[in-house]
Formats: structure tokens, C-alpha cells, sequence
């Protein structure tokens, strides 16, 4: 399932990058089962598996903490 359904809608596409933005970040989250399950359908996806985790990656260019401040702020 996904947010409006059963198909991918334009509405999970937006919401899947502050999800993806606010799973990246290093906090404390409540358990939302849900969300999780629904983050995870996301990722899943051909097209996310193929691009998805880009940003992770470009991450890895700026050394340290920074980086991943930088990537988690969807400055990349």
C-alpha cells in the first residue's frame, strides 16, 4: 500500500524524500510501523534501488561529520 492506494502516486514522491530525509538524520524515532513498512515498500522499487540512495553516496565525497550533516540537510 502506499499512501493514496495500492499504485504509486505523485503524492509518494514528495513525502518518500522528507521520509527518506528524516530516516537519515542520527535521532531517536518512535517506532511508526506504517511508515516503515511503507518507507520500505519505497525502497523496493526498481527505480529507488537504481537512484535512490545517490545522495547516501555523494555523502561519502566530503569527509566526516560534515558530509553526512550535509546529505541529512538534503543539501546533496
Amino acid at each position: 500500500m502506499y499512501i493514496a492506494g495500492e499504485d504509486l502516486t505523485m503524492g509518494d514522491i514528495p513525502m518518500g524524500c522528507a521520509i527518506w530525509r528524516w530516516m537519515a538524520l542520527p535521532i531517536e524515532r518512535p517506532v511508526l510501523a506504517n511508515l516503515q513498512r511503507w518507507f520500505d515498500t519505497l525502497r523496493e522499487r526498481r527505480a529507488y534501488k537504481e537512484r535512490g540512495d545517490v545522495a547516501r553516496d555523494t555523502a561519502d565525497v566530503i569527509p566526516g561529520e560534515r558530509g553526512h550533516l550535509l546529505m541529512a540537510a538534503g543539501v546533496f
